[in-house]
């Protein structure tokens, strides 16, 4: 079956701005030329005939695009004379650029002009003798924004994220990797900003070192639509954002773990992900058979009762992908998972009821099969126009699983005036109907197959345009495929004694679910 929904919608959002008569507006961003890093800090000059027309510092002006701060300035398009702007940063190079007009500006117009990359100046330090006594604070508010000092708390060598963050005050980590913050779900866990493996939580928990961590950052994060229009449309969403620190912001981690154990138990598990400002590539593998993910020991929480029972393995494989230009025009997001599972359950009951003359005897066998195989690709691309005064995203998506399952339970009920006068492997045959039994009362031998097939394919689109008058247009739409199948078959065999005869009755009911398209 196939679906298709597309929505359109388009909404209006005003906004007021005072010119003077006759002018139009520039700006940009500067950053560190090494590391990519916003420098919020840094002084903006306009310039005409070297002559100081304006001047602002980025943070106290407090404009921002994104999580980016702005320099704007308006240009009098009556006043003659040649422009430039000087950028200023303490610790940096004074960089002047000359502003080329000769793409003559129009009125009303706001032009991006350039993302300024400034370069560190060497440090020199002279100290005759200090004493210092720090404290290290674990935490602290800037605006809405709580941050977590990495360096404050103490944990282990060889600890991963997960324990620094249960460290955390008012922070509650869960066993499936959900976190909260004073009782507030965390929507997203990002890395330097961005969302990593789609949402799976415990990839990150359990593999990112905790050395490696400058701060945790918990807020809300704008949205496309919040980003565009500067102010908030509705879309945030509750972040925890996790902070490399600076030497770690370019390079390779890598970590594995290998190990076997009685009754063929083993485990191994591998991950590694290269990283730079503007592109991360991370994968990883896990394969077991110990029937539960969750470490023993690390919290009271630990219930061995919700193990699954018989044997579970699981064998996963999966890839995480982020590339993005230098001024976040473009982005690609991707999340790939490959992974199969596996259940082997074998029970066996024996019953006895005490009567007077006889006895009764009931053995029950049952095993179960399941096997299953799922892919899942995530992936996001992201268009900005260049002046950042529009926005494109498409999110396409694929979700395939295949599951068969098999199961028979056999059960009989014997009459036996000396219960230890059957072997319990004589038993066994008796119960699966391999052999007969003169005091036999019922037997019931039941098998169930199952097959199972699911494939949705479909993409998500959205788009933003903000236009010259600060109004907004919204275009969003969703395109699906998705053909699932189901099979099922159930026979039920019956026998019980009629005059020293077995009387069979066979029950068999089949199911089946075409595809749909």
């Amino acid at each position: 079956m196939r679906k298709l929904l597309i929505a359109f919608i388009a909404f209006f959002t005003s906004c007021v701005y005072v010119y003077s008569d006759n002018t139009a507006e520039i700006w940009g961003h500067v950053h560190n030329r090494f590391t990519g890093e916003d420098l919020g800090s840094a002084t903006v000059s306009l310039l005409r005939n070297d002559s100081l027309v304006e001047k602002m510092t980025l943070n106290q002006a407090g404009i921002t695009y994104g999580n980016r701060y702005v320099w704007i300035f308006n240009i009098d398009l009556n006043a003659k004379g040649d422009y430039s702007l000087l950028f200023e940063n303490e610790g940096y190079s004074t960089y002047k650029l000359a502003l080329d007009f000769s793409k003559k500006l129009k009125k009303d117009e706001q032009r991006y002009v350039e993302d300024v990359a400034l370069d560190r100046l060497p440090k020199e330090h002279k100290l005759n003798g200090a004493t210092v006594t720090a404290t290290k604070v674990k935490f602290y508010h800037r605006g809405d924004t709580v941050i977590y000092n990495a360096d404050a708390f103490q944990t282990a060598e060889g600890s991963m994220l997960d324990a620094l963050i249960k460290q955390m005050p008012g922070v509650e980590l869960n066993d499936n990797g959900e976190i909260k913050v004073n009782g507030r779900k965390v929507e997203s866990l990002l890395l330097n900003g961005e969302k990593f493996f789609n949402g799976n939580n415990e990839v990150m928990l359990q593999n990112l070192p905790a050395y490696m961590v400058k701060n945790v950052k918990t807020y809300e994060k704008a949205g496309l639509a919040s980003t565009l229009m500067g102010k908030n449309m509705g879309d945030k969403e509750f972040v925890m954002d996790v902070n490399l620190k600076k030497e770690y912001s370019i390079g390779w981690i890598g970590n594995a773990e290998v190990g076997y154990g009685s009754a063929e138990r083993y485990l191994a598990r591998l991950f590694a992900m290269r990283f730079t400002n503007n592109s991360r590539i991370a994968l990883y593998g896990n394969c077991n058979n110990l029937n539960d993910v969750r470490k023993p020991g690390e919290n009271s929480s630990w219930t061995p009762e919700t193990m699954p029972s018989g044997l579970l393995a699981i064998k996963k494989v999966g890839a995480d992908l982020l590339f993005k230009e230098k001024r976040d025009l473009i982005k690609y997001e991707g999340n790939f998972e490959l992974s199969s599972s596996r259940l082997d359950n074998k029970s066996r009951v024996t019953q006895e009821q005490y009567f007077p003359q006889n006895s009764v005897l009931s053995r029950i066998l049952s095993q179960r099969n399941d096997a299953d195989i799922k892919f899942t690709s995530y992936n996001t691309f992201e268009l900005w126009k260049k002046n950042r005064q529009g926005v494109f995203e498409l999110h396409p998506t694929i979700y395939y699983q295949k599951t068969d399952e098999f199961a028979h339970n056999n059960s009989v009920d014997l009459s036996l005036k000396q219960l230890n006068s059957i072997s319990t492997a004589y038993l066994d045959s008796v119960c699966q109907g391999l052999i007969s039994y003169g005091d036999i009362i019922n037997r019931n031998l039941t098998n169930t197959k199952r097959k199972s097939d699911m494939l949705d394919i479909g993409s998500r689109y959205n788009g933003f345009l903000k236009t010259r008058t600060g109004n907004m247009f919204g275009l969003d739409g969703k395109i699906t495929y998705n053909r699932a199948s189901h099979k099922q078959r159930q026979s039920t065999k019956l026998e019980y004694p009629d005059s020293h005869n077995f009387v069979g009755t066979i029950y068999d009911r089949f199911q089946q679910t075409d595809p749909n398209r």
